[in-house]
């Protein structure tokens, strides 16, 4: 990956600020797992209108659910082993990256309507 992308990038710290400008100019977002499988950088990815590489979670419910492999984000195996083809396919191919984003924000944006806030009394009353 290095001899084909900028990554120096990652050689220097930016306020979040930064990161988020730097964010919205890039096609792709490419995570992995940190604390835990799910992460904001993913959300601030389709907040920006960035399209996002990801392990696949499908084994994870989560609200919302922006990790829908194929749909909202391209996976990659655990082990890394399709990562870099994931990535070439994901910056080759504009309409799908387009496609995937707003999918995404049509799911994030989502939690601010009627249905979001059914769909959280509801989890929230199932708490009890």
């Amino acid at each position: 990956l290095k001899e084909k992308y900028n990554l120096e990038i990652f050689k220097k710290k930016m306020n979040h600020k930064k990161y988020l400008i730097s964010l919205m100019n890039s096609k792709v977002s490419v995570g992995c797992f940190g604390w835990g499988e799910i992460c904001y950088r993913e959300f601030e990815a389709t907040k920006m209108g960035t399209a996002f590489v990801y392990p696949n979670i499908d084994y994870i419910e989560t609200w919302p659910n922006i990790f829908i492999d194929g749909i909202t984000y391209k996976s990659y195996k655990m082990d890394f082993s399709n990562l870099h083809e994931s990535i070439e396919y994901m910056v080759e191919n504009n309409s799908v990256r387009s496609e995937m984003v707003y999918n995404a924000q049509y799911i994030l944006n989502k939690i601010y309507t009627l249905e979001g806030f059914s769909y959280l009394t509801r989890f929230l009353n199932n708490l009890k």
